[in-house]
């Protein structure tokens, strides 16, 4: 029976033999193929992403400096305002003492009218004329 094995092997060798190196061969070259394809591919897709890895990093370094950019931008306006604000603050001052002087001169003006007036009879043209006096004195003071 064993020879019967080997005979049928050797029979199929002779008429499919050929044909099988052939396919083998055939098999042999597309799985080289494939690979080189593959190893390619690979390559290819390792280079992209090393390209998108800088351009990414490129883009994030440019996004940085462009936002510390704008942040020194509005730190500094943000001290001109400060600057502008305090600047006002002491002007705002600076007119109410002012006016604070002001309406204590008047009062005093007035207090002394008064007392001008209880201590003598005036005539109401003086009255009158003491009172534009006191206007004006408003007026100037403004």
């Amino acid at each position: 029976m064993a020879t019967t094995i080997n005979e049928l092997e050797k029979l199929r060798d002779i008429l499919y033999g050929e044909q099988m190196r052939e396919i083998r061969e055939r098999l042999d070259a597309l799985e080289l193929n494939l690979q080189t394809l593959s190893d390619q591919i690979n390559g290819k897709i390792s280079a992209l992403d090393s390209e998108n890895r800088q351009n990414l990093s490129q883009q994030t370094d440019e996004m940085q400096r462009i936002a510390s950019e704008q942040q020194k931008k509005l730190q500094e306006q943000g001290q001109g305002l400060v600057g502008q604000i305090e600047g006002i603050r002491k002007q705002v001052e600076k007119e109410a003492q002012q006016s604070q002087q002001r309406d204590d001169v008047l009062k005093k003006e007035l207090h002394e009218l008064l007392a001008k007036l209880e201590s003598s009879k005036v005539t109401r043209a003086e009255l009158g004329q003491a009172l534009v006096e006191l206007g004006k004195s408003v007026q100037h003071a403004k």
